[in-house]
């Protein structure tokens, strides 16, 4: 946490993509159902399944506990207490949703989560990044995608070793740049700057 506070402090970009429902973590959000595809997949097409279901839901012999694999070893958790021994049915089926989500998202890595935040706020503030929103944070840390600006990189550009701006290989050297696809470009700054992304306010 406190190395990528100190990267975005110094705006250092780092290739990092963080997933939606921990940039929403940063933010100081707590997770909901809603961001848990961006962590589970399938088991969020699950219990959208499981909130549809036209069945009576005890007949799928569910029960409000999760197992969770600690260190190699399967390990039940009861999302209630006693909840081993309480099954889920039509009119409680909404509860073991939203308690199966945020265990996922919130109590399962809470741990892990709070030492890396703890990290992180030692060099930014809570409230700077409330600024932005999860989209607007990750742009922040890892920069734009897209095409790089080889008109801003000419600009401020400097040339040792007997090159200069119209030495016949920089001339070159920038047309290529310029005829060279996203992608391409994307590996030469990589190349150049160890991250394939330009600074959010140019070169």
């Amino acid at each position: 946490g406190q190395i990528l506070g100190k990267a975005l402090y110094e705006g250092i970009l780092v290739e990092l993509p963080f997933a939606q429902f921990f940039l929403s973590k940063l933010r100081g959000r707590a997770n909901e159902l809603n961001d848990l595809p961006s962590l589970d997949t399938d088991l969020y097409k699950n219990l959208l399944f499981l909130k549809r279901y036209q069945g009576n839901v005890k007949d799928l012999s569910l029960f409000f506990v999760v197992e969770n694999e600690e260190y190699g070893e399967a390990k039940e958790v009861d999302l209630i207490p006693g909840g081993s021994n309480v099954p889920v049915t039509n009119s409680n089926v909404l509860r073991y949703i939203h308690l199966m989500a945020n265990h996922r998202l919130n109590t399962q890595m809470k741990q892990q989560s709070m030492a890396f935040l703890r990290g992180f706020q030692d060099l930014i503030r809570l409230e700077w990044i409330k600024m932005f929103n999860e989209e607007e944070l990750q742009m922040l840390i890892s920069g734009s995608q897209g095409a790089i600006d080889a008109e801003d990189l000419r600009r401020w550009t400097s040339y040792a070793g007997g090159y200069s701006a119209n030495h016949p290989v920089i001339v070159w050297f920038w047309e290529i740049l310029e005829e060279m696809t996203p992608e391409e470009q994307a590996d030469f700054l990589r190349f150049v700057t160890a991250c394939s992304r330009g600074p959010l306010l140019g070169f």
